[in-house]
């Protein structure tokens, strides 16, 4: 299964913006957690999966 990455809509929905994020995953995921990694402002992403796990840094200005 892909990794999925859901944005609130605000209206009750939600809208995955995995592919534009750049977050798509082809591994089993089984959790994610959010945190400032590199201490530059704005959230990073460490995924856990079956295998390897994968840390997305955010390098984009917060």
């Amino acid at each position: 299964f892909p990794s999925q990455l859901f944005r609130n809509n605000g209206d009750g929905t939600f809208t995955d913006i995995a592919a534009e994020a750049g977050v798509t995953n082809d591994r089993f995921s089984k959790g994610v957690t959010a945190g400032d990694y590199d201490n530059d402002g704005d959230l990073d992403l460490y995924v856990s999966n079956v295998g390897k796990n994968r840390l997305y840094r955010n390098d984009l200005s917060a």
